[in-house]
């Protein structure tokens, strides 16, 4: 299954939990990304070059690996998380 992020943003919380059970991480990914592309545009007037480049890396970040299952690099991941998490 595929879906692209306008038909997805139109759909209720436990549509989105459903869809996204069964979407490729591919898919998930694209989803992901636009997401924030979108946010990023419509807010980067407000935010300060340190935020943008916060952003652009993490949304950069986002690949479909990120939704493969199981993940060998989960202690990395988190890792990446908390990193981030304090960048923020």
């Amino acid at each position: 299954m595929t879906i692209d992020y306008d038909t997805y943003a139109n759909k209720s919380p436990l549509q989105k939990a459903k869809i996204l059970s069964k979407l490729t991480p591919e898919n998930k990914a694209e989803l992901m990304v636009t997401h924030w592309r979108r946010w990023l545009e419509a807010n980067r007037h407000r935010l300060n070059g340190e935020q943008l480049r916060f952003l652009e890396e993490e949304i950069a970040y986002i690949t479909p690996e990120l939704y493969r299952h199981p993940r060998a690099d989960e202690e990395a991941s988190v890792k990446r998380s908390r990193e981030m998490a304090d960048r923020a």
